[in-house]
């Protein structure tokens, strides 16, 4: 690296100690500091962007995230390179959105359907590439990434969960005690997935937490326990994070006796008290809507569904709909419009199931693609983590594609937002943020390459 390059590292980023005060030579130090806190700005934008997807409408809080991505992208236009960008996680990321952007003309929406929703034309696949790879350029601008959701997510967080329960206890956003509780957001899911995703990326940051750190952790833990159990009733949610919480478990095993078990013990007693507190809260605070997690458990048990379980049974009903829908064409599929007019006796126009939305969207080449996009962080998460940081990456990736299994949620703007930025989030500490390479938690991390370097370098 050159001098001028480690001076103006020096001089940005969220670096700390004697380096962070040198200056590039020159008289560059206005630039490089005007540089530096728009990227900073920016940085905190879009995590805090992505949070409030629990709680804002999606077009605010998309517009938001991409004015974050966007702006450094003109300032430092002249400097980026391409190598910045992954052609493998480019192509992964924008595969789904080309082809279902192809499908309207592969399957035309007829000139007398009364179809509105936006995933059925080419116009909202093409606006969503864009912000895909709006979002995935400024990936590689990210500075210390880990230091950025250290210090962003339990912000994010506590603001979104403060929200969340004054709704639910509160008349001040309608109706008092409603029990699946959403803010001024789309869908009470928002808020569950949010929370687990986020969560469990503030997890993967253990070997740089110590201390207050890691009770912070424990406590981010029991607060996504409570939203999805108790603030939206999310059961597609639960189970997803559920089965993301064993594979956290594994992560924390990968590390020598006895951090691990301190570890795992830690993140097993948070959960478990989170699932404590709401049914204490269940009981202070009673709603319908509760009898279906019972419902639920006693299905996932082994027994019989229940007659009135009616969420239970309208999928499994939906579901034979979707299956003889994509039957009739197997290996394009028939569009977005076909499932709409397949669902029209219902008060759904989506099958509740995403996989077999994409086969019928587009059949076999749609699964794959969307499977290709679900998994589009994976190749770095994988290259450039280890130990315990990887494992958590990865169950924070799955708990948006175990809840698919019961939800179309990737029709909706808010849902694939979320799943780009969260995914960039891992790209950036993949670079580094989420290391050491190796499985002991408690080594202490070298300061990652910053999005100014990758500049000056390029």
């Amino acid at each position: 690296m050159s001098r001028a390059q480690s001076a103006t590292r020096a001089g940005i980023g969220y670096g700390s100690g004697p380096r962070a005060s040198a200056r590039p030579p020159g008289g560059a130090a206005g630039a490089g500091e005007r540089r530096s806190l728009l990227l900073r700005v920016t940085d905190a934008m879009i995590v805090l962007g992505l949070i409030s997807l629990s709680i804002l409408p999606y077009q605010t809080a998309l517009s938001l995230i991409w004015l974050a991505a966007l702006l450094p992208l003109l300032v430092h236009w002249r400097s980026l390179s391409v190598r910045a960008v992954d052609p493998l996680t480019a192509g992964l990321l924008l595969g789904l959105f080309a082809l279902l952007a192809v499908s309207w003309w592969v399957h035309p929406v007829p000139a007398d359907a009364a179809i509105t929703d936006p995933a059925a034309f080419p116009t909202f696949w093409i606006i969503c590439a864009i912000f895909g790879l709006t979002l995935l350029a400024r990936a590689a601008l990210f500075g210390d990434t880990a230091r950025l959701l250290k210090v962003w997510i339990p912000v994010g967080l506590a603001v979104a969960f403060a929200v969340l329960s004054v709704e639910r206890f509160t008349p001040l956003f309608g109706d008092a005690g409603w029990c699946r509780v959403k803010g001024r957001a789309d869908t009470s899911f928002n808020a569950a997935l949010v929370f687990s995703c986020f969560t469990y990326l503030y997890l993967a940051l253990w070997p740089r937490l110590q201390g207050a750190d890691r009770v912070i952790a424990m406590g981010l833990v029991s607060a996504m326990v409570v939203v999805v159990l108790f603030y939206t009733v999310s059961r597609s949610v639960l189970i997803g994070t559920g089965v993301a919480g064993l594979v956290v478990l594994a992560g924390f095993a990968t590390a020598r006796p006895p951090r691990w078990t301190r570890a795992a013990g830690g993140f097993a007693g948070a959960y478990l008290a989170g699932i404590l507190i709401s049914l204490g809260l269940i009981q202070l605070a009673p709603c319908a809507a509760y009898k279906s997690v019972g419902m639920l458990g006693q299905v996932l048990a082994g027994g019989e569904i229940p007659a009135d379980a009616t969420s239970i049974n309208i999928r499994l009903v939906f579901w034979a709909i979707g299956a003889e829908t994509w039957a009739q064409a197997p290996l394009i599929g028939s569009g977005r419009w076909s499932e709409i007019a397949a669902m029209e006796a219902f008060p759904h126009d989506h099958v509740h199931q995403q996989y077999l939305a994409w086969l019928i969207w587009f059949g076999l080449p749609g699964l794959l693609a969307g499977l290709a996009f679900l998994a589009f962080p994976l190749p770095a998460v994988l290259s450039g983590t280890r130990g315990a940081s990887r494992w958590i990456l990865v169950a924070a990736l799955l708990c948006l594609p175990l809840a698919l299994f019961f939800d179309t949620f990737l029709r909706m703007p808010a849902f694939i937002g979320l799943h780009i930025g969260l995914g960039c989030l891992m790209l950036g500490l993949s670079r580094g943020g989420a290391r050491p390479r190796g499985p002991d938690l408690s080594t202490d991390l070298p300061d990652p390459p910053s999005g100014d370097e990758i500049l000056t370098q390029s």
